[in-house]
């Protein structure tokens, strides 16, 4: 490899690195190695980063990032990892290349440095309807990450969770469009947190985010990773696309990762329509597109739609917008392949007899550009040209990482998370309630009582989670949390436990003494069981993520439900009134079965970190009261017909009314618990429910502001300990020209109270919030005339039903009223034209293009086909927005829309005069035409010389 070194000065501009750069150099820079290929083992078997090797692959191939953690076992501190990178950028430095990027994987919390706190996983901070929790772990994320000299974190998940069986559900913020909206860019906010007025954030001083993975990732048809998504488009764009935009236009997100899956039969790593047409034009990310884990080779080995790697990586090229291929192993083949595909001077590069596939021929050198303009300019945002990493440890982040603050505020997120979903005649908290000097017998049994790795999951320590509890530097499990509440001075319980069985549901072996001989270990859990006051049985999943954690079933191992019905059984028999408290752990909602009717209590924990056993163990002692609430459906069948919450109205199951089938009588699908259910130890009430107005309205022929709909509600904590409610405001919708949703979360607050004290709670309903993609259309958001709904308050509102059990609280009925000037493709294709800086090109603004619209037609406008016209002209554009070029090609191949109208443009009547002398004028011109043309092929008859008029006389 023949390498050209040239010095990089941290003053120069992008312009001046980029004219400096050669091809292989802007190559480099979109290459992204595994850690992997760096590391080598030192004298005493320890991994680290080889300066030989990274010399290889960053100083002379130019690698411009590198990803992961050594892995495999290893787990290195914030210093060790800082050294390593500290050796890679050495490299970098040496051969006058700009700084390497470094990617990882922190999802909760820094979860691959030893040392540092993990945090709970997304689905727990969705659990506690706090957009501060995020933020707050967003912030700790990015500080021990950057500790560590990791500047990326490939954070937040964004997708929505519709398939409960997907082993990424855990990783997401739940199934709610507007939670994982504004769950996600909280989170964005805390990892690219930067402020001046903080005296010294550390080097490196910023880190990126990474919103993933884009797009419709998370509805796999199958419920198995990786698989392909089958989404209508229309619902791609309803609630799919939302989280992505605001990540966009509200967190600012630096970075995005495109997913693993296909869309629409097309694969995300060759989608135009995704990756350039939606993500770049509509969402305008001008920031960094980073591939998933070895996607471009993908294309042929897994998705099947290139013949081979030469056009995998053309096709990636020439289709998408991505920047950075996270390879991750064969470097120098993938280099070659993109050299091999850019056109030099009008020919296409070749080596040896490897032949071209047809499609596509070629890849310009404006499009390696683009891509490595966003690298370096990504760079430059984070300071990476300015800011030079050392190896020393008198960094500031550094003594911070694993502090007691960090590990005191992830404890009080996991408690947050905790959901009491069921709690018969006030089964929990466990309180002294014996006169006597008797201590309350708690008994403890199941797989996740007693292992800190299962309530931890995934991406903790290594990427299917920590194979054992002692990699961990911290934690407490369910079982050691309860025993040492038993151990105090000052107890009421005594403790004791069996394993009951293992997390596969098979027999455990507990080593208990006195257990009679030959006794199965679930029959030695019942007979303790008997004696006990307090059952507690822990049950779930073991730690997965990704492909490896797809499942065919909801089912838990049959010996987990075994173990709770016999259980049941034996306490029954006892006659000592043993109260059962079911918690359940894992990363996805399994389903439960016999295990709620068979309990008095349940709480699901999901994952909610190493510390997560203390905070089940406070909530069951009653120190901490529980606030979390569902951020999904939890299905009570294998067919998960009640997911998601807002699923239309027409998804009913029939009624099992005895005997066989048919059944002719219907209901809304039922859940086991449904999504925002959560309990208390305490009761709250709502009162003073008062919206500002029935009418929500705008006026598209005014200049002004449409009026937002406030709503207001007072919520009063009328138990007797202090507690938290999230307040949940949804809506109703009447009817629609598509299927409405059965209700849909248009807003959520949550307030902390003590007994018997109020707070007014209050939220707004704008216009936009009413928007739907329509029936004619299956991509923009539009409004409804007319359309009626009704603002209901709670987790369990039903405001369809009047004879609704629930404790909501309805509005009546409230209106969209739109006026004479709305028509939904006009909206549309004025906003197309006003982006595109088209309108400003034409002199035309937005209220001059409404009305030169509805001029065309009061009803359809230009209609939906001219909208798709021209955004297909502003997606292809290459000239720039705005662009004299691309206006006149939308005027001109998609309708004319400056001609002469039949009203004018303030809406008069037809001018019959004026129309009839263009008639006859154009008529007039039409014959000229007609005569010159049949005149000049007679004369090209006669002479081959006169093949154009030589005067104006040949005219007369």
């Amino acid at each position: 490899v023949l390498v050209i070194y040239r010095e990089v000065s941290a003053s120069r501009s992008i312009d001046e690195r980029m004219n400096d750069m050669s091809l292989q150099d802007k190559i480099g820079q979109m290459t992204q190695c595994d850690l992997s290929l760096l590391l080598e083992s030192d004298s005493n078997g320890m991994k680290k980063v080889s300066q030989k090797k990274a010399d290889r692959y960053v100083g002379q191939l130019g690698v411009g990032s590198v990803f992961n953690a050594p892995l495999g076992g290893v787990v290195w501190t914030a210093a060790e990892f800082r050294q390593n990178i500290y050796t890679i950028q050495e490299s970098a430095k040496k051969y006058n290349r700009p700084p390497v990027i470094f990617g990882l994987d922190s999802v909760h919390g820094a979860n691959y440095i030893k040392g540092a706190i993990l945090t709970p996983h997304q689905i727990n901070l969705a659990a506690t309807f706090d957009v501060n929790a995020p933020f707050f772990v967003g912030v700790l994320a990015s500080r021990d990450s950057r500790a560590a000299g990791v500047n990326w974190l490939f954070s937040p998940v964004l997708g929505i969770a519709m398939n409960p069986k997907w082993s990424r559900v855990y990783e997401t913020f739940g199934e709610d469009p507007l939670v994982v909206s504004r769950m996600g860019s909280s989170l964005i906010k805390g990892i690219q947190f930067y402020s001046d007025e903080v005296e010294n954030h550390g080097i490196p001083s910023r880190a990126a985010a990474c919103g993933k993975h884009f797009l419709g990732y998370s509805m796999p048809l199958n419920g198995h990773d990786r698989s392909p998504s089958w989404i209508p488009k229309r619902h791609l764009y309803q609630y799919f696309l939302p989280s992505f935009r605001d990540a966009v236009k509200e967190g600012n997100v630096m970075t995005m990762m495109h997913s693993y899956s296909e869309y629409d039969g097309v694969p995300m790593a060759s989608s135009r329509d995704a990756l350039v047409n939606i993500l770049r034009k509509e969402l305008k990310f001008n920031g960094v597109l980073v591939t998933d884990y070895q996607e471009i080779e993908n294309l042929v080995s897994w998705h099947h739609v290139a013949r081979d790697n030469d056009e995998a990586v053309k096709l990636s090229l020439a289709e998408t917008s991505i920047d950075m291929s996270m390879v991750p192993f064969d470097i120098i083949e993938y280099q070659e392949r993109v050299e091999r595909s850019v056109t030099k001077d009008g020919e296409i590069s070749s080596s040896g007899d490897i032949p071209y596939p047809s499609h596509p021929k070629s890849v310009s050198i404006d499009r390696i550009n683009e891509s490595v303009r966003r690298i370096l300019e990504l760079k430059e945002k984070l300071g990476m040209f300015d800011e030079e990493i050392s190896p020393d440890m008198n960094d500031l982040n550094m003594d911070l990482v694993g502090s007691e603050s960090d590990q005191d505020m992830a404890l009080q997120i996991a408690k947050s998370s905790i959901i009491l979903a069921k709690n018969d005649a006030a089964a929990l908290p466990i309180i002294n309630s014996s006169s006597s000097n008797a201590r309350t017998k708690i008994f403890v049994a199941g797989p996740t009582a007693d292992s800190i790795r299962y309530q931890s999951g995934g991406w903790s320590l290594d990427w299917q989670g920590s194979q054992k509890d002692g990699f961990f530097w911290y934690g407490k499990s369910i079982l050691r949390g309860l025993r040492d509440e038993a151990k105090k001075e000052d107890s009421f319980i005594s403790l004791a436990s069996s394993c009951g069985v293992d997390i596969m549901g098979e027999m455990c072996i507990d080593n208990l003494p006195d257990v009679a001989e030959g006794l199965s270990s679930i029959s030695t859990a019942a007979s303790m069981a008997q004696e006990a006051d307090y059952i507690v049985i822990c049950v779930g999943e073991e730690s997965y993520s990704e492909k490896p954690g797809d499942i065919h079933s909801l089912a838990l191992p049959s010996g987990q439900y075994d173990l709770v019905r016999a259980i049941k059984k034996a306490v029954s028999e006892a006659g000592r009134g043993g109260k059962i408290i079911l918690v359940v752990i894992g990363g996805r909602p399994r389903l439960l079965q016999n295990m709620v009717n068979d309990s008095d209590a349940v709480l699901l924990a999901f994952l909610p970190g190493p510390d997560g056993g203390l905070a089940i163990s406070d909530i069951i002692m009653g120190m901490h009261n529980p606030s979390g609430r569902l951020p999904i459906t939890y299905p009570r069948y294998e067919d998960a017909s009640s997911s998601p919450y807002f699923t239309s109205l027409s998804s009913q199951c029939t009624i099992d009314t005895g005997g066989g089938l048919p059944h002719y009588e219907y209901e809304p699908c039922k859940p086991e618990f449904t999504f925002g259910h959560g309990l208390s130890y305490t009761s709250f009430m709502y009162s003073d429910f008062v919206i500002s107005s029935n009418i929500l309205t705008i006026d598209f022929g005014s200049d002004d502001s449409p009026e937002n709909i406030d709503i207001f509600l007072t919520v009063t904590n009328t138990g007797q300990v202090y507690g938290s409610e999230t307040i949940l405001f949804f809506v109703f919708i009447e009817s629609r020209y598509t299927t409405p949703e059965s209700k849909r979360l248009i807003g959520f607050d949550k307030v902390s109270l003590k007994p018997r004290e109020s707070a007014t709670v209050s939220t707004s309903i704008s216009i936009d919030d009413m928007r739907f993609i329509g029936p004619h259309d299956d991509t923009h958001l539009v409004l409804q005339d007319g359309m009626r709904f009704q603002i209901g308050v709670g987790p369990d509102a039903d405001c369809r039903h009047k004879d609704s059990k629930t404790s909501s609280v309805c509005s009546k009925f409230v209106s969209v009223q739109l006026g004479d000037q709305y028509v939904s493709s006009c909206e549309a294709a004025c906003e197309a034209w006003d982006d595109s800086g088209c309108g400003s090109e034409f002199h035309m603004d937005r209220k001059e293009c409404r009305e030169r619209c509805l001029i065309s037609d009061e009803n359809e406008g230009w209609g939906w086909n001219y909208v798709t016209c021209i955004e297909e002209v502003i997606h292809k554009n290459t000239n720039g927005s705005g662009s004299t070029k691309q206006c006149y090609k939308m005027n001109e191949l998609c309708r004319d829309i400056f001609a002469v109208e039949t009203h004018n443009v303030s809406g008069g009547e037809k001018n019959l005069r004026a129309e009839f002398l263009v008639a006859c004028s154009a008529g007039f011109l039409g014959l000229i035409i007609i005569f010159r043309s049949f005149r000049a092929r007679s004369q090209n008859k006669r002479s081959r010389v006169e093949l154009v008029p030589q005067s104006d006389s040949d005219f007369s």
